[in-house]
This record gives C-alpha cells, structure tokens and sequence, in this order.
C-alpha cells in the first residue's frame, strides 16, 4: 500500500524526530467525515486517516530551536515540523481537516487543506476534484507531486535535508 512509504520515513528518522498521531478512528467516523465534507476522500488519504488519524513529524526542540517572537532567520529554519492534518479522538483541533478547512471557506470551500508546516502560510491539499495543489497565500498553484503520498514524503525529505543543512547551517543565537 502506498501509505507504507510514509511509514518507511518515519521508521527511518533518528532519535532527533519524534512523530505524533492521533487515536486512528474508525470506518464509520470516516464515513461521517466524508458526509460533513461533502465528498469522498481519495483512497491514499483515507488510509492515512484509518491508520494514524492526524501526524506530525518534529525535530526535537533541543536540536531544532524553535523560532521566537519577532526573530529573523531564513524561511526554511522556521520550519522545524510537518503537519499532516486527518481526524481521530484523541487529535487536537488544530489538526483536524474539518477545522482546517474552515480558514479556506472564503477562499475556495472545496479546497481540503492537508499537509503544512509552522510559520508557513503556504498548505498542499486536494481541490474539488481531488488534484493535489498548494495554496500560496495568494493563489493555488500545482505542484509537482503527483499523490498525497509523494507529497507527504517529499515533504518528510525535505524536513530531514533541512535537519542536517542546520549542522553545516546553524541557527545563530536568539
């Protein structure tokens, strides 16, 4: 299942990863969801969510310091997590589609907000007809990830490619 190679990623991250999901609901919680949204979710997200419900993937604080208020530094050092968001009891409502989706109503109240990272406005989902894209704050534009599930990985790679450019790139002092 294509969903594997998301969990391929995760059992590869080192000790300086830590990954968080949610209580994964059940078929009729996903069914329900599906009827709130208005549509049928794509058979790779739908998998994801029966399996972990919502996911985030982090570097560890004392690795990766977090950003503070009004600091500078470049983009990619502020963003030291992915977000993956789903459904599940025990998952936040930060990460919940549902809520997710409510930031887009007045934008586009098809589009299914999914995959981002802190201190980014920028959010890959599905649009009204299941294309994966990427919101970008001012517009949706396609990206160059065919599935949710190469999105999720390549998102993945890039945190870990961003995790070892700090040890060549620090993160100067606050």
């Amino acid at each position: 299942m294509s969903i594997d190679r998301i969990a391929r990623i995760l059992a590869a991250t080192g000790d300086e990863y830590r990954y968080f999901s949610a209580i994964a609901p059940t078929l009729e919680d996903l069914t329900q969801l599906e009827t709130d949204l208005g549509r049928t979710l794509p058979v790779d997200y739908s998998a994801f969510i029966l399996r972990w419900g919502v996911l985030i993937l982090d570097v560890d604080e004392a690795t990766w310091r977090r950003p503070t208020a009004y600091e500078v530094r470049p983009q990619w050092q502020m963003q030291y997590a992915r977000f993956v968001h789903g459904m599940g009891g025990s998952a936040s409502r930060d990460f919940r589609v549902l809520e997710a989706r409510k930031a887009f109503v007045r934008i586009d109240p098809r589009f299914l907000p999914i995959l981002r990272s802190p201190m980014s406005r920028e959010v890959e989902g599905y649009d009204a007809e299941d294309r994966w894209v990427r919101w970008t704050g001012s517009g949706f534009v396609a990206t160059p990830h065919a599935t949710f599930v190469d999105a999720v990985v390549a998102s993945f790679e890039e945190l870990i490619a961003d995790r070892e450019r700090l040890r060549v790139e620090p993160i100067a002092p606050a």
